[in-house]
Parts: structure tokens; sequence; C-alpha cells
């Protein structure tokens, strides 16, 4: 029995046991954490409102493919780090004549970076998801082996596997996400009637001064003793998505106040898990890259 957190394929079923890998929605225990990365440079946890838990993504391509994916409506569970049973990646790497992926001499756990879970017309579907930076690290003969088998495993599941590429995700996309990643934690002192408050000041300012820049937005008002600035006041309404923006096609910092507009106003004050979408369709599938 080990004593310590370890990933060895022989220790899947005392590691399950535990918990890890186990459970969905907001009780998922991811079976990697970022305590168990020996390097955690580019790691993160992430709470995230819509799904109610901390999310441990391991590297900043994982974390940006996070929050995709918690932004698409349709997405009602993201479980990451999701183990793949070593009993079937032993027998995959049998019949493909492949080595099993480990460390040591020992073989270890595989992981899809995302098992997620859509809600379309009242049914259940997934997809697991694997995140990668460019195209060419699809051709390191040890990668191409470990996504050959994970491929295989998800086909013989019947679920649908994609790969996602960080390189290939907008830079318009990525830098305002790393600037709404700035509220997050703001977002979890705030009551939805905090939420109609703000978003009704912003659309009266709005309506005002609708050429406004983004970057002099910074009359400063007061929540529960926390000060914001009127650009805090866009980034939340947008990170919640009670407002509207193109995130992929321009950057928030060098917008005006007529890019923004509110969502659906009945689902101003309702947090962060409302229904409201516009801005952003980005869709994995076109990360997708055959190997």
């Amino acid at each position: 029995m080990p004593k310590a957190r370890t990933n060895y394929a022989d220790d899947y079923d005392f590691w399950i046991s535990k918990g890890r890998g186990q459970g969905k929605f907001r009780n998922y225990n991811p079976w990697l954490t970022i305590r168990d990365v020996k390097s955690p440079v580019g790691c993160s946890r992430i709470w995230s409102q819509k799904f109610k838990r901390i999310i441990h993504t391991l590297s900043y391509g994982e974390t940006l493919a996070f929050f995709i994916l918690e932004r698409q409506d349709d997405v009602v569970d993201v479980r990451e780090q999701y183990p793949l049973d070593p009993a079937n990646t032993r027998d995959i790497c049998h019949e493909m004549g492949l080595q099993h992926p480990g460390v040591g001499g020992r073989d270890i756990v595989m992981t899809s970076d995302f098992l997620v879970t859509y809600s379309r017309n009242a049914q259940f579907s997934y997809k697991a998801i694997q995140i990668k930076d460019t195209r060419e690290t699809l051709l390191e003969p040890r990668t191409n082996s470990k996504l050959q088998v994970e491929e295989k495993y998800w086909e013989r599941k019947g679920v649908p596997y994609a790969i996602w590429l960080s390189s290939e995700f907008s830079p318009d996309l990525k830098a305002n996400f790393k600037l709404l990643s700035g509220v997050r934690n703001t977002l979890t002192r705030l009551t939805d009637q905090d939420l109609r408050f703000i978003s009704d000041l912003m659309m009266e300012i709005t309506e005002a001064a609708p050429e406004l820049p983004y970057s002099e937005c910074s009359h400063l008002i007061e929540l529960h003793g926390t000060q914001l600035s009127l650009s805090d006041c866009l980034r939340i309404l947008v990170a919640c998505k009670l407002w509207n923006f193109p995130l992929a096609q321009k950057k928030i910092v060098s917008s005006i106040l007529r890019d923004f507009s509110p969502a659906n106003s009945e689902c101003v004050g309702k947090g962060c898990s409302c229904a409201s979408s516009q801005e952003h369709q980005t869709d994995g599938d076109k990360h997708d890259s055959g190997k």
C-alpha cells in the first residue's frame, strides 16, 4: 500500500478506492492535483463559480482550455486529469505493439486532460480532450504513442476524442482570459444583488458615454468595503457572462464601452451559471489534429 501519492499503474485500485478520479459535477476529485506535480510551473487552482469547485490545471494551455469550456453553455461538467484504467491501456499497448508509458521501468496511469459532459436536448454526451502546445508536439515519438493509446481507449468507450492546440487559440482570447482571471476571486464575494447593481450602473454609463475607452474607466465604487473600478465592473460582468464581449476578436484593454453589451436581461443577477451566450463560439473540434 503506497504511503505517499504515486501514479503507478499498480497503485491504481488503491487510489481509486481513496476517491481519486471519482465523482461527478461538484463532487469530482481529480486523479492528479497540483500538489502531486513535482514541477508546478504553469499549474493553477481555479475556483469555478459554474461548477462550484476548484479546478486543477497542470499547464497554461489547460487553463485556457478550461476557460473556453466553462463559457460554453452546453458544458455541464468538466472532469480534469481523468484517469484511464491501466488494465485497458496495457491491453491497447499490447494490441498496437507500443510500450506502455512508464517511469523508472514501472507503468504509470495515463490521463486525459478533460472529460467533458455536454447537455443537449435533455441528453448527456461526452468528449475526452487532450491539450498540446503545437502541431510539432504531436510528431514527437513518445507523445505520438501516448496519443494513439488515448484515442483507442476512448474509441473503445464510444466517447469522441479531440486534441486542442493551445498555440492556435486566438491571441486576443488569451489576453482577455488572463485579464478576466484577475476578478475570479472577487466574484466569490459578490451576491446576485451586487451583480445586478453593477450591471445597471454600467448600463447607465454606457448609454451616456458609449465612446469611453476601457482604459479610462478608472472611477471607483465601493461594495462591501471593496473598491472596484469601472473597468473591474466590466471584467466582472463579462466573466459572469452577464455582459457580452467578442473575446476572440478584440482585446478588452483596447476597447470602448459600446463594444460591451448586456446579455439577456433575465439572466442578470443569476451569477456565472447563467445561460446567455454570444461572443465566444470556439468549438473544440476546430482544434482537433490528426496524429
